[in-house]
């Protein structure tokens, strides 16, 4: 007559060390693979936001000088305007 099975003896497979450590090493890889990709991505990330905020940084000084200039020709027109009037006035 056969014995029952207990539970400890059913369909568990024991599992020796050396594929334990198997196992844990692909998985370390497998994390520092993941690891490295994502410090690749960060890396890219980082170079594109740098880049947008170089782009950002030269149209704000763009738009400065272009302020600049637009402020010069204002006073440049208010200073022909005196110049009429001071001609206007003369006649």
């Amino acid at each position: 007559m056969q014995k029952p099975i207990e539970t400890s003896e059913m369909a568990i497979p024991k599992i020796s060390k050396t594929a334990i450590i198997v196992l844990l090493s692909f998985f370390c890889v497998g994390l520092i693979i993941v690891n490295f990709n994502w410090q690749l991505e960060n890396e890219h990330l980082q170079q594109f936001a740098d880049h947008k905020m170089q782009e950002a940084a030269d149209a704000k000084m763009d738009a400065e000088n272009m302020q600049g200039a637009f402020d010069q020709k204002l006073r440049e027109v208010a200073i022909l305007e005196n110049r009429i009037h001071e001609l206007e006035k003369s006649k």
